[in-house]
């Protein structure tokens, strides 16, 4: 601790240099979903590269100058469009806990695929004679249903990236419909 006073503000210095990794974009045609899609990218593409931001307690977030870029840059594509200053709050915090929700689960399947050093799709298959035992189809017929799309290849196996981008366009569209109906 010879240049910062504690391990709490090295952690903070920590955050905020990784923040400076998200490029804010500004766009000039007034795309606001474009640009909290991107945002929400890199949020996420950066929790990939430094997991354990994932740790780290951020609801009172270090005022560092790359951290505040990226707020005022995420406030300022939702700026303009007849919100409030409290729905654009709360509209940033949805956004900021769907990705954090997002990556945290990818966090985890990929730590335990480390851990057990058996990917998604070997556990299922491993244990798939199991549940063909125990699953009775009179009381599960929808997961039987689900389980037999997978196994026979109508269903793409599990893949976290394409779950978060799913997910985050439900949030844009839900986003979307909001504004829509604060202009009317």
């Amino acid at each position: 601790y010879t240049y910062v006073p504690s391990k709490a503000e090295l952690v903070d210095l920590m955050l905020d240099r990784v923040a400076g990794e998200i490029i804010p974009t500004e766009s000039t045609d007034g795309d606001w979903r474009g640009q909290l899609k991107g945002l929400s990218r890199q949020r996420w593409a950066m929790a990939q590269r430094h997991p354990w931001i994932m740790q780290v307690g951020t609801h009172r977030p270090p005022l560092g100058p790359n951290v505040l870029a990226t707020v005022e840059a995420t406030l300022r594509a939702i700026d303009g469009l007849s919100l409030t200053e409290m729905q654009m709050d709360q509209l940033t915090t949805l956004i900021g806990d769907y990705v954090r929700g997002a990556v945290r689960a990818a966090l985890d399947a990929r730590e335990i695929e480390r851990e057990t050093g058996m990917t998604d799709e070997q556990w299922w298959s491993m244990n798939t004679p199991l549940l063909e035992g125990l699953v009775d189809p009179a009381h599960y017929p929808t997961t039987v249903r689900m389980g037999e799309a997978y196994k026979s290849g109508r269903m793409a196996p599990p893949d976290r990236e394409r779950n978060f981008e799913f997910g985050l366009q439900r949030v844009l569209d839900g986003i979307e419909v909001f504004i829509a109906g604060q202009r009317n």
